[in-house]
């Protein structure tokens, strides 16, 4: 198994942070943004990590709709967790039926485990993207869904861990 510290996505300064969350509200001057549309974050804790995920509450059918989730390591000492994909999964769901549920870099590539060290005090931020459509690749209809991002770790400082319980809470976003 090898030790990596992968740099999904380097944690933002705060102009960086700044242009996101614009962006994310649709206050970056963008056409098409939504001006109904919030900002929506949700949080989520397990042991010594915190969750937090936060995408816009509204997007027109066929936007994009775009995740940021980060990880934080709440502890002064390091944590280690084993990943065999990208490092996330993300489930789409609609009512009490699930839409979508993928793992980025999933595509019958295999990618060997790596261990993943996180320091004290230290976030990774990774960001997804749904395209708005279900498991068979199809547009899904406007309305409301439930949108959850994890940390797709087996391994925590070398104890399996829940899959479900490395996330913070779903967002709810509306499709018009």
């Amino acid at each position: 198994m090898n030790v990596v510290k992968p740099v999904f996505l380097p944690v933002l300064g705060v102009l960086g942070m700044a242009a996101v969350l614009l962006s994310l509200c649709g206050c970056g001057g963008g056409s098409g943004s939504d001006p109904a549309a919030q900002t929506v974050t949700t949080t989520g804790r397990f042991e010594p990590l915190a969750f937090m995920l936060t995408t816009r509450s509204v997007f027109q059918q066929g936007e994009p709709v775009l995740l940021i989730f980060t990880v934080t390591n709440t502890s002064s000492k390091p944590v280690s967790y084993t990943v065999d994909r990208s490092g996330t999964a993300v489930i789409v769901s609609r009512g009490s039926q699930e839409v979508l549920s993928y793992r980025p870099l999933n595509a019958g590539v295999y990618i060997p485990p790596q261990q993943v060290i996180l320091d004290g005090g230290e976030t990774r931020t990774f960001t997804e993207r749904w395209n708005q459509q279900d498991n068979e690749d199809r547009q899904v209809p406007p309305g409301k869904y439930s949108i959850r991002v994890f940390l797709d770790a087996g391994l925590l400082d070398g104890k399996p861990v829940p899959f479900k319980a490395l996330s913070a809470e779903p967002v709810e976003v509306t499709i018009r």
